[in-house]
Order: structure tokens, then C-alpha cells, then sequence
């Protein structure tokens, strides 16, 4: 008797699922999105980050950055994917939150090798491609190197172009960001 009222259970379940339209998958929430379903759900995140980085552009401030990708990271972090529906959002999700840490780490490394050289604000700040950084105070003819880990710079250019290539897999150019 008592299989008999488990088998019918079972039997109005699945009769339930199959005129629902729900999978077994869909029984407890919604599919995890799709890159393309990301990439639509992330297009004003995109926008709001790239409206953050706009006026930085020729500035350094990576602690104005850090916070800006760390906003986008968990932005995305409500977007419910998974690696393997999303391979292309999970990437852009980590690498904004990577990035994030790296400008936080970069900032900290900087700041240092400024007030180790003896350099006080306002100055700027040139990286070069080969992850020197320089500064200068007033004029560009008074440029000196900072003592700043490549190692460092170079995980944090890495980092940018890893953000910049899953943006641009999904279509998603205001995440593209960079300096």
C-alpha cells in the first residue's frame, strides 16, 4: 500500500512538471542564463562602469577604478550563471573582480614608491608598455621612475586585457576598460 501512494505521487508530480513546461532542471528556480542572456542582463552595468572610467581616463587613481570594477563584479555576481552556461560572463565577472584587487594593489605600490622618492601629490603618472612607471611633479622634464613592482604591473595590464577580451566576446563594449 504504501508504493502504491509513493508511485501516484511521483505519477501527479510528473504530470504537474509536463503540463507546467518546467524540466526537472527548472523544478527549484529558474536556468542559470546564457552569455547571450548575460550579456544582455549586464549592458547597463557595462554602461554605469564605463561612465565611471570616462573621466579617469588620463588619470591614474586606481583606487577610484578598483572601486568602479568591484561595483561591476558584484553587479554581476546577481546575475545567476555558471561557468558552463555562461563561460564568456563568468570571465568578465572575475576578471572585473581581479582587476578590482589589482588597482587596490597597484594603488598601495604606488603610493609607496611616491613617498619613497620623495614625491608629493599632485604628480602624474606614466606606465610604460613595459611596465616602468614614471612621474613627474611639474614638468615632463623632470620625469623620475618609481620603484613599483613589473611583476605587479604587469598581472594588472594582464588583467585589463582579460577584462577587455571577455567584454568584447559578448558584445559588451562599455565593460572594454582599460588605463
Amino acid at each position: 500500500m504504501h508504493t502504491k501512494a509513493r508511485t501516484a505521487t511521483i505519477f501527479v508530480l510528473l504530470a504537474v512538471l509536463a503540463t507546467s513546461g518546467c524540466g526537472l532542471g527548472q523544478l527549484f528556480g529558474p536556468p542559470p542564463l546564457n552569455d547571450e542572456e548575460f550579456a544582455e542582463a549586464a549592458r547597463e552595468v557595462c554602461s554605469d562602469l564605463k561612465a565611471k572610467f570616462e573621466p579617469l581616463e588620463e588619470f591614474v587613481l586606481f583606487d577610484v577604478k578598483a572601486e568602479a570594477c568591484r561595483q561591476a563584479a558584484d553587479a554581476l555576481a546577481d546575475l545567476e550563471i555558471t561557468e558552463q552556461s555562461a563561460p564568456h560572463g563568468t570571465q568578465l565577472r572575475s576578471s572585473l573582480a581581479e582587476l578590482a584587487d589589482l588597482y587596490d594593489a597597484a594603488d598601495k605600490a604606488l603610493s609607496e614608491a611616491a613617498t619613497k622618492a620623495g614625491l608629493k601629490e599632485p604628480f602624474t603618472v606614466m606606465i610604460t608598455e613595459d611596465g616602468t612607471v614614471l612621474a613627474y611633479k611639474d614638468s615632463i622634464f623632470d620625469v623620475m621612475v618609481l620603484e613599483v613592482d613589473r611583476n605587479l604591473i604587469a598581472d594588472l595590464l594582464s588583467a585589463q586585457e582579460q577584462v577587455r577580451e571577455a567584454a568584447m566576446s559578448l558584445n559588451l563594449e562599455d565593460c572594454a576598460i582599460g588605463n
